[in-house]
């Protein structure tokens, strides 16, 4: 039987050690200002260690990066669910761009986010609370000019699950304008939309939070989607105007 020895520590077969991270940047920084001329190689940050192959030196692999910004954004989501942390006006926008207030389920994470407090009064309200009603005002206000109009109206409704037609949002909008003089403007502001909500009377309260007693049968429609119906109409009649709308 052939024979052999393993290697000692210490001895001759054993390899090398590897430079350490410093004693390579001393060398690299040495280089650089031997040779001043010598054009560089681009480098930036790695992500996920040093990589494997020389082609990919100096790169980010966006594998990495993907896999982190979505461990990140689990996280958070894992952190705002246990109460753990405050939601972000970014948290709300997505909370609410990815349910649907008709099913069980997207009802219980709209009530666990956009709760009513008890009051009936917006004065009443503390700075949490209002800041959770202007996001949800904020998910409405799409032009972002601090009030509420039918078209936004329709867009939101319909983006949450409860599309309502032209007259079902004619209607919301009537009963919450209510501080614009005996003929209101046809939008809504931000106190007339506390108002509405909290003294839960109205179509969009039970629209957004009782869903069961109202539920809209309407088209759902987006911003697109009314911006034709618009452009058409410009070459059509009046009442090919109210058939589309109201549909």
């Amino acid at each position: 039987m052939p024979s052999f020895e393993l290697p000692m520590r210490g001895s001759r077969n054993e390899p090398p050690p590897k430079p350490s991270l410093l004693a390579r940047a001393r060398a690299s920084l040495s280089r650089s200002k031997a040779e001043p001329d010598r054009p560089r190689p681009r480098r930036s940050i790695l992500i996920g260690g040093a990589p494997k192959t020389p082609s990919a030196r100096g790169l980010i692999n966006p594998n990495y990066t993907r896999r982190a910004v979505c461990q990140c954004k689990c996280l958070r989501r894992l952190l705002v669910g246990a109460g753990l942390a405050q939601p972000s006006k970014e948290d709300d926008a997505e909370l609410l761009s990815e349910i649907d207030v008709t099913t069980e389920e997207g009802l219980e994470r709209f009530l666990e986010r956009f709760e009513l407090p008890d009051c009936h009064n917006p004065r009443d309200l503390t700075g949490d609370d209002r800041q959770r009603l202007l996001r949800l005002f904020d998910f409405f206000d799409l032009d972002k000019e601090r009030h509420i109009s039918k078209r936004e109206l329709r867009i939101g409704l319909s983006a949450l699950g409860q599309p309502p037609t032209d007259s079902d949002a004619k209607r919301m909008i009537a009963q919450l304008d209510l501080s614009r003089g005996r003929s209101g403007d046809g939008q809504v502001d931000f106190e007339e939309f506390c108002l509405g909500l909290l003294h839960r009377r109205c179509d969009l309260y039970l629209a957004l939070y009782e869903p069961d007693k109202k539920k809209c049968r309407g088209t759902p429609v987006t911003a697109s989607d009314l911006d034709k119906i618009q452009s058409k109409d410009k070459g059509g009649s009046a009442a090919d105007s109210r058939k589309r709308l109201s549909a």
